[in-house]
């Protein structure tokens, strides 16, 4: 099996994408509770797909790159951007590429996902969450399941208005109402957090910590069952069916709990969709 997907291995890659949640709850954060206005989706999807390109001055890797090589594991990324209006109901296509040959074994397999963004406004409310294409009168969640399971909303998300459960640090948990908790840190107990990449961990009254929430994963499954009254979602209505991106990333995209490897559905993630996400990990 993926030997080489050792705590540390997972570590490292969770560290982006706490990175970026957190930047992007500071910019809602500030949006909501200083300017008092909205934010524009688009820019925080741009900024999203920037910081995960490593050719980008935006990119979030940084040391990570290194410290995996130390791990004997290579990571680029390419990053596709289209100005073509697509009708898959994704945003982002993510395409995750792993060539690692590790004595005895080989980890080898290409598997892709859709996803969906959506902003939580400065009521709590997350506009257009059940969109129809006009064009299909389907919803944005039926048009990506009509490709593949292996679809999701990213919900970037301002953490002023979540309440945030610290009882049991490093595991925290969103309270999302009626006896329901989403946990946003280490909910298996599988890490031993190395204190130098994430120092938050070890002092809940970080705000880093609240901004990990920045970006929340939502299977559109979970979207498309819901018998829908309006267009329109409230974030408290939604956070049951929600996990943090860095435990999706890490520990279910990379580790191949989700994911498709359909040629058709690789070909959707880079060419149907108006960014596409391509991550490649190999020995070199």
């Amino acid at each position: 099996m993926d030997s080489w997907l050792t705590n540390e291995v997972k570590q490292l890659l969770s560290k982006p994408c706490l990175d970026i949640s957190s930047v992007i709850a500071k910019r809602l954060n500030n949006r909501i509770q200083v300017i008092k206005q909205n934010m524009d989706e688009r820019a925080l999807t741009e900024y999203l797909v920037d910081a995960l390109d490593t050719s980008s001055l935006e990119n979030v890797w940084g040391s990570i790159l290194e410290l995996l090589r130390e791990q004997n594991i290579y990571l680029h990324t390419n990053v596709r951007k289209s100005t073509k209006e697509n009708r898959t109901g994704a945003d982002i296509g993510i395409i995750i590429n792993r060539n690692i040959y590790q004595y005895p074994s080989k980890s080898e397999i290409h598997y892709g996902c859709l996803i969906q963004c959506k902003k939580v406004d400065i009521n709590g409310e997350i506009g257009e969450f059940y969109h129809e294409v006009s064009s299909t009168k389907k919803t944005q969640s039926s048009l990506m399941l009509d490709i593949t399971p292996s679809s999701f909303y990213f919900i970037f998300t301002p953490s002023c208005l979540l309440d945030i459960d610290y009882s049991l640090v490093p595991v925290a948990s969103i309270n999302a109402g009626g006896g329901c908790q989403s946990p946003i840190w280490n909910n298996t107990g599988n890490f031993e957090y190395h204190q130098v990449l994430f120092p938050f961990l070890y002092n809940h009254h970080n705000d880093q910590i609240t901004s990990s929430t920045g970006i929340l994963v939502v299977p559109a499954l979970a979207v498309e069952a819901q018998n829908k009254k309006g267009k329109d979602a409230k974030l408290k209505d939604i956070l049951p069916n929600c996990m943090p991106l860095w435990y999706w990333f890490s520990e279910l995209l990379v580790a191949g709990f989700v994911g498709d490897s359909r040629q058709d559905v690789i070909d959707t993630a880079t060419n149907g969709v108006d960014f596409s996400v391509e991550i490649t990990l190999s020995n070199g």
